[in-house]
């Protein structure tokens, strides 16, 4: 997977590995890209608009009443854009298709396949266009309409959609899109906002995440440990089985406990039966009494739980029996449950 190092100077997760993405900007939902993927045949075009909504009603991100003039096209696609658009500038990734070699040919033989990035052997004009877009977000429109490319949608699935924490300053509503490459495309920091790049698998990055050598936001810590789980020709086959479903929405929830503070996630116990997106939210609040003596409960168990995610890092990493783990630790009961949790997701 690739994996990028946000600047020091960053306002947001400085310092912190994350995969590569950004802010929406207003070019994604021009309805210029109609023309765009029109380059495949208008039928074409709205069957890939179908396709990717066939799930459904999605999470409030994609499904939300907006302006007109962010209506042309639909979130789905919007959104996939600005994912490839994001990847281009901040890696020199590109992501897209020759709508020339494509016409009439996407279904069903680029369905379910992985994506051609790095296609365009010719690095100077990845750097030309990398540059411009950089300046500005509209380039990426314009490279696009220049070159007969149509940015790769389809090979991007629907993964995740993570909410920032109510108590963080700068927040963010974000979809995690999962997209399985051919080979290893050369990556590039943008030395702006990022300044290293790598392709890793999961198993190195949380080892290197347990001895301290890398600092990793937490969305890309937990799908770290979903992702460990496949290799990439099961885990492109599991995402185009899972594509005819939307995902859910994740708000983590932060828990003040007696001797310090944990994270809750939906499915967890303590996690709250009415959470409120827009609204500074502290388990526990309602009820402090209560939750005082629940929060020792789960704070008395804090230490074991760290113990236990280092040694399935551990063992994770070297491919080993994770219920090797599970079967040694009989005298921590009231924690399998959560360790399967962690392994299972």
């Amino acid at each position: 997977m690739l994996l990028l190092k946000r600047s020091p100077k960053s306002k947001f997760m400085p310092n912190m590995y994350v995969f590569p993405g950004g802010v929406a900007a207003d070019v994604d939902f021009s309805s210029e890209w109609i023309g765009v993927f029109d380059f495949l045949g208008r039928d074409q075009r709205q069957n890939i608009f179908d396709f990717l909504q066939r799930g459904g009603e999605g999470t409030p991100m994609f499904s939300r009443i907006r302006e007109p003039k962010f209506s042309n096209i639909p979130s789905e696609v919007a959104f996939r854009i600005c994912a490839i658009r994001e990847t281009f500038e901040e890696s020199g990734v590109l992501l897209v298709r020759d709508a020339s070699k494509n016409r009439d040919n996407w279904w069903p033989n680029l369905w379910d396949k992985p994506s051609e990035a790095g296609f365009i052997k010719d690095q100077s004009v990845i750097n030309e266009w990398r540059s411009k877009v950089d300046k500005d977000p509209e380039e990426f429109l314009r490279m696009c309409q220049k070159l007969k490319l149509v940015p790769d949608v389809w090979s991007l699935y629907e993964w995740s959609n993570w909410l920032t924490p109510t108590f963080e300053g700068r927040r963010f509503d974000t979809a995690f899109f999962i997209c399985c490459v051919q080979g290893k495309p050369h990556a590039v920091e943008d030395e702006g906002e990022t300044v290293h790049s790598q392709w890793t698998s999961p198993s190195f990055l949380l080892s290197q995440y347990k001895d301290g050598k890398a600092n990793i936001a937490p969305p890309q810590l937990y799908e770290s440990f979903r992702l460990i789980r496949f290799n990439i020709s099961d885990l492109l086959k599991f995402s185009w089985h899972r594509s005819q479903y939307r995902v859910g929405r994740w708000l983590p929830v932060l828990i003040s406990c007696a001797d310090g503070s944990m994270m809750l996630m939906p499915g967890d116990s303590l996690y709250p039966a009415d959470v409120k997106p827009r609204k500074c939210q502290i388990a526990g609040d309602e009820n402090p009494v209560s939750f005082i003596l629940t929060s020792k409960l789960v704070c008395s168990y804090a230490q074991q739980l760290e113990f236990f995610v280092k040694n399935i890092v551990e063992l994770a990493s070297s491919n080993q029996d994770h219920n090797q783990l599970l079967r040694s630790k009989q005298k921590y009961p009231k924690l399998i449950s959560v360790v399967h949790r962690i392994l299972q997701v």
